[in-house]
């Protein structure tokens, strides 16, 4: 029997839900596709027992734990430094940065995998974006996985040729896409949910913060120049501006935008359902898993014009270069008065959207991450 010990704390920790839900579906994915005489163990930082027992009824199949006796946050320092209480040998996957990194000939041990994730480059590009770590922490624990990761997966091509131009990772470097929630099905109350949450007929629907690097400010700008209602989930908020203060600024009046905070997963698909777009303005180099969800439940999506977004939508969206000044605004305004105003384009990218959804499962992830670590 072989053992793949996959790093899931993440899964409990509340800042990062982005992580929580990759490391969960992907997890679970690598239990459901195993290979015949292989399982799966998870590795978690010292928690209640409420919390193992959660792991387990989220992870059916899992082979068992191994229960660090640190706590999360020594759990992060202890293997950023090289120390750790890990199981020695054996193959270890990390959905992350947090991972047991130890001194170990990486060329000549035998039996012995560490294989990380790296989701963006941000730490390099846009460090002051970062949010609950430091950027210098991120660039630690990359230096780190050079010395010592036998391979680093990135979600895109672009992903990984921006890396490969900062490190010295190479050929270790290897690209494993995500995909959307298998959670996010319309339940038989859509339509009372619908009605509780107070949705608009028609609407402008936006994961966006007011983090620089998300550009809820460019798409404030182009809602100024519409009339359609805007549907914000999440948290806005960024350092000390609100929302509230972003829209006076923007002069967008507050009764058109509909801010539902943190939402269930079955309010979500509704919520994406009925949207007649959702707008990812955000400009990094990262994967936009929202993207996947809104393409999946056959929702138009219009996003920005990078790398990484042309890879992972081809044509199945509308793409809309950056800009400066007003420029991105006056673009994203555009577009989205080309979708809301026309049904025929609407139609189209949603059929070309959820044509695009099936090239990404967590079917194909898995089985990808189980060839990685057969060919290590």
């Amino acid at each position: 029997m072989s053992t793949l010990r996959v790093v899931i704390d993440s899964i409990l920790d509340p800042r990062d839900a982005e992580l929580s839900r990759y490391t969960e579906e992907l997890t679970r994915a690598l239990i459901n596709f195993a290979p015949s005489g292989c399982d799966v163990e998870g590795i978690v930082s010292a928690s209640p027992e409420s919390d193992y027992e959660d792991l387990n009824r989220r992870l059916p199949g899992l082979s068992g734990l191994h229960k660090s006796s640190l706590s999360r946050r020594e759990l992060r320092a202890a293997w950023l430094h090289g120390f750790t209480a890990s199981p020695r040998g054996g193959l270890i996957h990390s959905t992350s940065l947090l991972a047991p990194f130890r001194h170990r000939d990486r060329v000549n041990t035998t039996g012995e995998q560490l294989v990380v994730t790296v989701s963006d480059v941000i730490a390099f590009t846009a460090p002051h974006t970062l949010e609950g770590k430091s950027a210098s922490s991120v660039l630690r624990a990359i230096k780190r996985a050079e010395k010592y990761a036998d391979a680093v997966v990135v979600p895109t091509h672009a992903v990984a040729e921006a890396l490969a131009e900062r490190t010295s990772l190479g050929d270790r470097i290897r690209v494993i896409s995500s995909a959307a929630s298998t959670r996010l099905a319309l339940s038989d109350d859509a339509e009372e949910r619908a009605r509780a949450l107070g949705l608009p007929a028609t609407f402008v629907l936006t994961f966006a913060s007011l983090n620089p690097r998300e550009a809820l400010d460019d798409l404030l700008g182009a809602m100024a120049t519409v009339e359609t209602e805007l549907v914000v989930v999440g948290n806005p908020a960024w350092g000390d501006r609100s929302l509230e203060q972003a829209l006076s600024e923007a002069q967008v009046p507050a009764e058109r935008v509909l801010m539902l905070g943190d939402i269930t997963i079955d309010d979500l698909a509704v919520v994406i359902d009925r949207a007649s777009v959702v707008v990812h303005p955000a400009t990094d180099e990262s994967f936009g898993s929202r993207i996947l969800d809104a393409i999946s439940l056959g929702t138009a999506v219009i996003t920005s014009d990078t790398a990484a977004h042309r890879e992972v939508v081809v044509d199945a969206a509308l793409l809309v270069e950056p800009g400066e000044g007003s420029e991105y605004a006056e673009r994203l305004a555009g577009a989205i008065d080309s979708v809301v105003s026309s049904p025929e384009v609407a139609h189209d990218l949603e059929v070309a959207g959820l044509d695009r959804s099936r090239a990404f499962t967590w079917q194909s992830a898995a089985e990808k991450t189980w060839e990685l670590h057969a060919e290590l």
